[in-house]
């Protein structure tokens, strides 16, 4: 661990921080009855957690399916998990065929809870936030989509067999894996073997087919409720993920495209987008441009610019390169100390044809 222990801040000192650091505490939420977050929470004023990841989220969520449907609680969870021998995955803890129907399952209650929302709008500006925590590791789509996809169908990566010599940290991990030294039931990047890589694939085109549907279900209330051209939609993520590109998994301080480019998706009612856009951008671009477009002036310090102009062709860039930073605690992928990786994007100028 990083800092070593005898460089870490006192316990008293963490006492008497201010704030509450515990909101999202996965045992207290799961143990404490009425256990809450004190609000506004991260400026929400109104919040229905669902935190962590696969079947096994606490938050409002396990609170609601305790008190509606308190059996189906049992069913989270890998032990519960109806048998899925042929999966690879499922024998490390990185995949289970979740018993928890698909209509009781937290992508389910997510969009639930959206719609109800919307509902409550009547009319009144809204922002709201619609987080899946799906798709995501573990692998655990519900019902149908476990199946949807068969990985023997899979297409993997072009850069699983490409050849290229990897860098030493990859190459690592690749002897870990070659060596039977490699360590896969833990959230940790690790490399992956091909029936690994087509295993996870499938399973993750489960979760997506299954968050498209979701989303469906929401676009479908905002037209049923005469919102769909009074409303900004924006579909983006936090993260890729390694599904055996460079025959890696999971994620982890190892910046390849897989990892760092995420969907930016925005549809405005009103003022058109001209398009898809290579500029270069940031998730600290959003909070900018969705004030911008609310007429609202940013905070002061406020990091990131507005997209608003590179969306309408009024400029092709906001910036002409960014700063990816990555600070690790643990000494990891045979180093001898912390992670501290830095990469720098820059804009790729055409000229001529």
């Amino acid at each position: 661990m990083w800092p070593p222990p005898g460089d870490r801040l006192a316990r008293e000192a963490k006492a008497r921080a201010p704030g509450r650091y515990d909101q999202e505490n996965r045992n207290k939420w799961l143990t404490q009855e009425g256990y809450d977050l004190d609000y506004p929470f991260y400026g929400f004023e109104d919040v229905d957690l669902v935190d962590d990841h696969g079947d096994s989220v606490h938050g409002h969520y396990r609170q609601w399916l305790r008190r509606h449907h308190p059996a189906v609680e049992a069913l989270i969870g890998p032990k519960a998990a109806t048998p899925a021998p042929d999966y690879v995955l499922t024998s490390f803890g990185q995949a289970w065929r979740t018993a928890v129907p698909q209509e009781l399952y937290p992508s389910a209650y997510i969009a639930d809870r959206t719609i109800e929302r919307l509902e409550r709008a009547a009319g009144q500006p809204f922002f709201i936030q619609c987080s899946f925590p799906d798709p995501h590791h573990p692998f655990t789509p519900p019902g149908k989509y476990w199946g949807m996809y068969d990985p023997d169908e899979m297409e993997l990566p072009p850069s699983f067999h490409t050849g290229e010599v990897p860098p030493p940290h990859v190459a690592w991990l690749r002897r870990q894996r070659d060596g039977g030294k490699a360590v896969k039931h833990t959230p940790a990047i690790f490399a992956c073997t091909e029936r690994e890589a087509k295993e996870a694939l499938a399973l993750n085109y489960g979760s997506i087919t299954n968050i498209d549907g979701q989303i469906g279900r929401v676009l479908a209330a905002l037209r049923r409720l005469g919102l769909e051209n009074d409303t900004v939609v924006i579909f983006t993520s936090d993260h890729g993920d390694y599904l055996g590109d460079h025959q890696l998994m999971l994620k982890g301080p190892i910046h390849y495209r897989g990892l760092v480019r995420v969907p930016f998706i925005w549809h405005d009612p009103r003022q058109p987008v001209r398009g898809a856009s290579s500029a270069l951008a940031s998730t600290i671009d959003i909070a900018p441009t969705i004030l911008a477009r609310a007429g609202l002036a940013g905070f002061n310090g406020i990091q990131g610019k507005s997209l608003l102009d590179v969306m309408s062709g009024k400029t092709a860039r906001v910036r002409e390169h960014l700063m990816i930073e990555e600070e690790g605690q643990r000494v990891i992928l045979g180093f001898d100390t912390r992670i501290r990786c830095r990469t720098l994007p820059a804009s790729v100028k055409v000229v001529g044809t």
